[in-house]
């Protein structure tokens, strides 16, 4: 008789969705059990040179198994909240991609889906990879719980990954719950950035410009953002990506609620 593979419900649904037997598995769980960190794991494992290997990494409309979910924000209580903060003597000056990174840390704690290898009583720090340019690429810091510091505290802390992002730790880059790519400052309107085996959710931000909208029935012109979240549908469920892209713009909406 074989033996009992003990699992945990998260992992056996994470492991369904993506074609892997749980009997193939190893667990680091308590007792050897099976936990959604472990089917995470054998997703991002190298795959045998026999089987060709699935193209993770390139945009959806190349093809690859992404999908992506799209949201215009209107962004002026945004910008205004952040000119008060600043206005106001925050000890450190304060952006719109602090304000950003933050909306997005949070909306990634409240979205519980998307944390598919976190267990239902385990509280996570969400740790969001920030990309920033340099002269060899992008390289993307880790800013390690964005969603619980002080909004100067993270405003600092980012600075100084910038300043140092020629140089950073291997400690630094690793990890990270979710990515930002923020393209504003190249006057790009919009983007599709693409997901990776150790990262499988990013959201890619474009350049705040003017669009007009309908109010009360009336067309006026509005500071506008676009953004797009881009998932794994092998990890994560479209309909958790878009409920955290409903999350990030209430959020983005009603910005007091970043500071909470």
């Amino acid at each position: 008789m074989a033996a009992r593979v003990f699992a945990s419900p998260n992992a056996r649904r994470l492991a369904r969705e993506a074609g892997l037997r749980i009997d193939d598995l190893t667990g680091t769980g308590p007792g050897g059990r099976i936990i959604g960190r472990d089917v995470r794991a054998a997703l991002r494992a190298p795959v045998p040179t026999s089987v060709p290997a699935v193209p993770v990494t390139a945009p959806a409309r190349t093809g690859g198994p992404q999908i992506s979910v799209r949201a215009t924000v209107r962004v002026r209580r945004l910008l205004k909240l952040r000119d008060r903060l600043n206005d106001d003597g925050e000890p450190e000056r304060i952006s719109l991609d602090d304000l950003l990174v933050r909306a997005a840390a949070r909306a990634h704690r409240l979205t519980r889906a998307m944390n598919p290898s976190a267990e239902p009583d385990v509280n996570m720090d969400m740790d969001v990879a920030v990309a920033i340019p340099t002269a060899r690429g992008l390289v993307t810091p880790v800013l390690k719980g964005a969603d619980g510091m002080p909004l100067s505290a993270l405003a600092a802390a980012l600075r100084d990954l910038s300043a140092r992002a020629d140089e950073l730790r291997a400690d630094e880059t690793g990890g990270g719950s979710l990515t930002v790519i923020d393209l504003g400052s190249y006057g790009t309107e919009e983007v599709d950035a693409a997901v990776s085996p150790s990262r499988p959710a990013v959201l890619a931000v474009g350049a705040v410009h003017e669009e007009p909208v309908v109010r009360k029935g009336r067309v006026k012109p509005a500071q506008v953002m676009k953004v797009t979240l881009s998932v794994d549908p092998r990890v994560i469920e479209v309909t958790a990506a878009a409920d955290w892209m409903r999350t990030f713009v209430g959020l983005l909406r009603d910005p007091v609620r970043v500071l909470l």
